[in-house]
């Protein structure tokens, strides 16, 4: 995961599940759209054993009363962007072409970012968590949503298929660690795309 603002390589310490104390916190209802689920299916599978990721747009509201975060779009990393089957690198800028373009478009929102992990390493790291808190120091993002990909090793796609598992979690300014949650898949209405103006 990597702040838009900054460039962080990533270690694969693992950061250790923990019971996080949450009754000081209101905990979001999560939504996902199939789009997005789609989004990361794809780029997760289109670099095989490397890593990559993207952007998690879409908007925060209360639905009947309830905080709740609606993902409605993934993005890629960018042309210009650095993998390895240990590390990636997202292009930046790419980044923050994204988040001034949906904002305008389709009045979206960062909610955070997704990445593949290599093997089965479903979980943010150490790195990972440390870059939760650092954008959270923001006064504009109180809280962030990191989703982890990861696909079957190429010796077991025989028996598994082109699956791509996804791991949601949750990290808000002030805690001690992230907590795993699970949204709901949700079909969104489509998003407004880039319209070509034809002269006349």
């Amino acid at each position: 995961m990597s702040n838009p603002k900054t460039k962080i390589k990533k270690t694969k310490k693992r950061s250790v599940v923990k019971k996080v104390k949450t009754r000081n916190f209101i905990i979001p209802k999560l939504f996902v759209s199939t789009d997005t689920l789609e989004a990361i299916r794809t780029e997760a599978l289109n670099y095989g054993q490397f890593e990559t990721g993207g952007l998690l747009m879409g908007e925060k509201m209360k639905i009947k009363g309830d905080y709740s975060i609606l993902i409605k779009k993934a993005t890629g990393p960018g042309a210009n962007s650095e993998h390895g089957t240990h590390y990636f690198k997202p292009n930046n800028d790419h980044y923050k072409n994204e988040l001034r373009k949906e904002l305008y478009r389709n009045s979206l929102i960062y909610i955070g970012e997704w990445h593949k992990h290599p093997g089965m390493f479903d979980q943010p790291s150490c790195t990972d968590l440390e870059t939760m808190k650092a954008i959270t120091q923001d006064d504009n993002t109180k809280d962030v949503v990191a989703v982890i990909a990861t696909t079957p090793h190429p010796e077991e796609k025989n028996l598994t298929g082109e699956v791509v598992q996804t791991n949601f979690y949750y990290y808000q300014r002030g805690m001690s660690d992230f907590i795993e949650v699970f949204p709901e898949i949700i079909d969104a209405p489509k998003l407004k795309s880039y319209q070509k103006k034809i002269k006349k």
